[in-house]
């Protein structure tokens, strides 16, 4: 599969689990994410050269003046093309991004927890990641809580 067909193919993947993003629990999303990642491989990224990693980020954002909670998985792929003109050969790297992310009303306990985020760099080191998300503190303080909003999206980067 290449990476602009990543969205649609993780779409597939929620649906053929019978969870529905607006409903899912922190449990789920680990569980969906994670097995993506293990699952399905992106052509044309460099899974030996970091074009395939999963990303956690958590921490309280500013949204004017609301502050929420955010807690995020997101799937970084970096797309090698290379090119051919009368200058000679070259490399694009473009990266995309699929995030989902769930946003919590903030409180005191979830803004103790700081910032911060954790990288996944291959799919061998997926065993470890696991259980370093499922033991994180920002994991076992959302676990219960009931998401303000669930977010999936697919971004390119410059």
């Amino acid at each position: 599969m290449q990476a602009k067909h990543v969205l649609d193919r993780f779409n597939l993947w929620l649906e053929q689990s019978d969870k529905v993003l607006e409903y899912l629990a922190i449990e789920d999303a680990l569980n969906l994410m994670l097995g993506f990642y293990r699952e399905i491989r992106i052509d044309d990224c460099d899974l030996a050269n970091d074009g395939d990693m999963l990303l956690f980020q958590w921490g309280v954002e500013q949204n004017g003046l609301n502050a929420h909670f955010s807690y995020n998985l997101t799937r970084h792929l970096v797309v090698e093309k290379t090119y051919v003109d009368a200058d000679g050969e070259w490399i694009d790297d473009s990266v995309k991004q699929l995030s989902l992310t769930f946003r919590y009303i903030s409180n005191l306990k979830l803004a103790s927890l700081g910032q911060g985020n954790q990288w996944c760099l291959h799919p061998e080191e997926l065993g470890k990641f696991e259980q370093f998300l499922q033991t994180h503190p920002a994991t076992l303080a959302v676990n219960h809580l009931h998401a303000r909003s669930i977010d999936l999206s697919f971004k390119h980067l410059e």
